[in-house]
């Protein structure tokens, strides 16, 4: 027999939390491996798999930007009494 296990949804507030600090640990994330490339650049060393990778995570920070817009627009929507949906 399976043991039922609840999921429960993190509420709206702590949904934004975490998309803030997803977005603020991407941006951190992008800043690091510019410099990364930065110094590769300074050393005269190949830049190409670092380019690479920034280019995921810029891929990465645009959805958690994208979904922290999405949830302040949500926020915003129910303050003010109306239900929006994506």
């Amino acid at each position: 027999m399976l043991a039922k296990t609840t999921v429960q949804k993190a509420s709206l507030a702590e949904q934004l939390i975490l998309a803030q600090r997803h977005v603020e640990l991407g941006r951190r994330i992008v800043e690091r491996q510019n410099e990364i490339i930065a110094q590769k650049r300074t050393a005269h060393m190949s830049t190409r798999s670092s380019e690479e990778l920034l280019s995921v995570f810029l891929a990465s920070q645009k959805i958690f930007e994208d979904d922290l817009a999405s949830l302040i627009k949500t926020n915003a929507g129910r303050r003010l009494g109306r239900v929006y949906v994506a």
